[in-house]
């Protein structure tokens, strides 16, 4: 019972990725974010 509610807490995963895709989804979310501000910041 306590096993279903922890959702994969204190398993060792970073930021709870238990899928390599979820991972690649994160990581290409935040690269793209960062390279929206990255040249933004060029134009200034």
């Amino acid at each position: 019972l306590v096993d279903d509610r922890m959702n994969g807490d204190g398993t060792g995963l970073p930021f709870g990725v238990n899928d390599g895709i979820l991972g690649w989804v994160i990581a290409g979310t935040l690269g793209t974010i960062w390279a929206i501000y990255f040249v933004s910041q060029k134009d200034l």
